[in-house]
């Protein structure tokens, strides 16, 4: 240590012009960092605002003619870049027209959809912009059937359509595969509704024959009971009257007045099976619930005389039974070769007071459609009307 010292005390010198320099560097490096940047920022900052002053001044100098030619060029170019934009984007209905080309692609291709699930937008969307609509595909064949499938979709070509987390896998116990799919469509109010019509041309697939079953649903006879007229009308005998339990007997306190009540209110109970939720700028409030379910089950507690089931009906949907009281009343067919919104069934001249409504999946379908898919959108409650009084002689 003595000796460290005795050195450091003799060299000292030598090393203090290089400590000082250093010294000296830090503290113009941290005077730079502490005073100078700020104040270039602030002059960028300020220049950039004199520039935006100045701009508005000249404009504002203008005779009144240049001002409305400058006004007017402003106008023409934001219109222009208002159609690109609008241009990239689907409609509403457009985002409707793609899903329902889908079920047609696969009955063109011999394959089944077995599922599609409307999924929370994984994609942060400007909602005064876009949206984004997220549906979760499950289709069903032999894997060169799901590749025709694919290649049918040339709407995947628009930019507003993206596909993603592409996968095929085996179906236990089966020759089939499963093809899964994210589909994202992004729509917007301002869409001009062009980007589908401006889709390259591309070579139809070569149509394979409609020979493939995908499912092991029996083919449904003849005795599959017919659709149910609009308008049911119960005469039911003293004796249909079902027995009072404490399951089943609605009460006036939980009973729906008067009022359209869309699928996700409180009043409509999914009391069986799985149910989804989707959207669709063509149900009742913008979306409904449906389900492939054997199980599935609707439970609606209301007070009045009658009331109507607003359901949907589409290719792949099946039939459904309507129950008062715990009396079935009719079967109700929601097959349709397309979507089809606003679809009514009614039960009327009912006695006044407070019945309990029961939607149930049948799991029956006719021969023409592709699955058993029930979908209810609303469930009305009309106004009871009060008889007019006849007057006395």
């Amino acid at each position: 240590m003595t000796n460290i010292k005795v050195v450091l005390r003799e060299q000292g010198g030598r090393f203090a012009p290089m400590i000082l320099a250093v010294l000296f560097l830090l503290g113009t490096i941290l005077v730079g960092a502490l005073m100078i940047l700020p104040a270039v920022n602030d002059y960028d900052d300020l220049s950039a605002q004199q520039s935006t002053i100045e701009k508005a001044v000249e404009l504002a100098s203008l005779p009144a003619s240049d001002m409305s030619a400058a006004l007017e060029s402003r106008l023409v170019t934001s219109n222009a870049r208002l159609r690109e934009v609008s241009g990239v984007f689907l409609s509403s209905e457009q985002v409707d027209e793609i899903l329902n080309r889908l079920f047609a692609y696969a009955e063109e291709s011999g394959v089944e959809i077995v599922d599609l699930q409307s999924q929370t937008p994984t994609a942060e969307a400007e909602a005064d912009i876009y949206e984004v609509n997220t549906y979760q595909l499950r289709v069903i064949g032999p894997v060169d059937y799901l590749v025709n499938f694919t290649t049918r979709i040339q709407e995947a070509a628009a930019p507003s359509v993206v596909i993603s987390n592409f996968s095929i896998a085996q179906e236990p116990d089966t020759t089939y595969q499963t093809l899964t799919i994210v589909l994202q469509l992004f729509a917007s109010a301002h869409s001009n509704g062009e980007v589908l019509a401006s889709l390259p041309v591309r070579a139809t697939p070569t149509r394979i024959p409609a020979t493939f079953t995908p499912t092991a649903t029996p083919t449904p006879t003849a005795t599959v009971t017919p659709t149910m007229p609009p308008l049911i009308t119960p005469t039911l005998p003293p004796s249909a009257t079902p027995t009072s339990d404490s399951t089943s007997t609605p009460t006036p306190i939980n009973a729906a007045g008067e009022g359209i009540y869309n699928e996700d209110n409180p009043a409509i109970i999914l009391a069986g099976g799985e149910w989804e939720r989707i959207t669709s700028s063509k149900a009742y409030e913008g979306s409904y619930y449906y389900s492939a379910d054997e199980n599935a089950e609707i439970q609606f507690v209301f007070a009045g005389t009658s009331v109507a089931i607003q359901y949907v009906a589409f290719r792949n949907f099946g039939i459904f039974a309507v129950y008062l009281d715990d009396v079935l009343l009719g079967e109700t067919d929601a097959y349709a070769p397309e979507s089809m919104f606003e679809q009514i069934v009614s039960v009327e001249d009912l006695p006044d007071g407070v019945h309990l409504l029961k939607i149930r999946n049948t799991s029956r379908r006719n021969a023409a459609s592709q699955g058993n898919v029930i979908a209810i959108d609303a469930i009305r409650v009309p106004a009871n009307i009060a008889p007019t009084a006849t007057p006395a002689p």
